[in-house]
């Protein structure tokens, strides 16, 4: 276990100096404030997450100043010179190490859910490494607490189980569309009763201190946080429906009349789904990785399908128009890697990237409904 351990931080060591997705710098530079004795960050940034990602980076920028002298002026550094700074390896291992102690986190506690096997898998899982360390994904903190709101849950701690939910939703807001497969899966009102107040008091007692039009504008009703309704099919005189949330309440619904099927196969079908629907960040794809994993572990003949919507869905965003979505992650090992065309920008010459991106997602549809049919027929079985 030791060795296995190791190898994975050395594996990790090897990509988190040598990748940069300007998301870390952003973030952290937003989280920098705290030293600076900002406990708002809304009222001073666009911060699109929620209090507990901005008070944790922020803690961690104070512990680690004396290792890290001239971090404020690099991250405060909005100039292409930023890239060529002589410190910014030792920079980004620093920034990105609570990714690494929360990535090893997860780990242990899939260890404790599922075995040795899962711990395996996902330290030497190539897709989460690269959502991890090259996108610098703080998604990663929330979706420890969740898998430690599952662990919980299987020890039938319920209280204790719906309050590390909404830490986690504290962090990040998707925590909460797996609230409902909690509630669903409880033996009785009582304890639904119970842990849907522990949930969501928890949640709401970490926004309060923050609560307020610039918090409301920034992260609870921003773009990333209402992309669910953005895809839509007008009805005409300004009214629409949306697929994305036709698909999530008939997935809830199937899972209260269906409560025989294990959670993690719900979760997977859930995110897919929203994923199939949606325009969404690549970050997003780390919600479910842990739960895709119990699937392959516990489903073999299920592994096709989850293999081919799991590469659908890294594929669509590579096709996005983003310089980041390219060769430009390397630009710490040489600024030329920024002048390399994006998979976009490559497509375009020749056929219309946005036609691709639609059957890719049209795609994804069609193999989420076969899976979503497969992991239900086979736990019946």
């Amino acid at each position: 276990m030791k060795k296995l351990i190791l190898g994975a931080i050395f594996l990790r060591l090897l990509v988190m100096p040598f990748l940069f997705h300007p998301d870390i710098k952003v973030y952290s530079f937003q989280a920098s404030h705290l030293k600076q004795g900002v406990w708002n960050i809304y009222e001073r940034e666009e911060f699109v997450y929620q209090p507990l990602t901005y008070l944790f980076l922020g803690s961690y920028q104070t512990l680690i100043q004396s290792l890290a002298r001239g971090l404020n002026n690099w991250l405060a550094d909005s100039s292409g010179g930023a890239i060529t700074n002589p410190s910014l390896y030792w920079y980004l291992i620093l920034l990105k190490l609570p990714i690494l102690i929360f990535d090893l986190l997860v780990g242990f506690l899939l260890y404790k859910l599922m075995g040795k096997k899962a711990l395996t898998l996902w330290l030497f899982n190539p897709l989460t490494i690269v959502l991890l360390y090259v996108f610098s994904n703080v998604d990663i903190f929330p979706l420890f607490f969740v898998l430690l709101s599952c662990l919980f849950y299987k020890k039938d701690k319920n209280l204790l189980s719906a309050i590390a939910l909404g830490v986690g939703a504290g962090f990040k807001m998707y925590p909460l569309l797996l609230l409902p497969f909690f509630l669903i899966s409880q033996k009785d009102w009582r304890r639904m009763i119970i842990y849907l107040a522990g949930a969501l008091g928890t949640f709401f007692l970490i926004l309060m201190p923050f609560m307020g039009p610039a918090m409301l504008q920034s992260s609870l009703v921003s773009g990333l946080s209402t992309r669910i309704f953005q895809g839509q099919i007008s009805l005409g005189f300004g009214e629409s429906l949306y697929p994305a949330v036709i698909g999530l309440v008939v997935i809830y619904l199937l899972a209260y009349l269906k409560k025989d099927i294990p959670m993690e196969n719900w979760i997977v079908i859930l995110l897919l789904t929203l994923f199939s629907f949606t325009h969404f960040h690549i970050q997003w794809l780390m919600w479910g990785a842990p739960f895709v994993l119990m699937v392959w572990l516990k489903n073999e003949k299920a592994r096709p399908l989850l293999l081919v919507a799991t590469l659908l869905a890294f594929a669509i965003p590579l096709m996005y128009n983003d310089k980041f979505m390219g060769a430009s992650l390397f630009t710490p090992i040489s600024p030329l890697f920024s002048l390399v065309p994006t998979p976009f920008a490559v497509v375009q010459k020749v056929f219309d990237p946005y036609v691709i991106q639609g059957v890719l997602h049209s795609a994804l549809v069609g193999i989420t409904i076969m899976l979503g049919y497969k992991l239900l027929k086979d736990e019946q079985h």
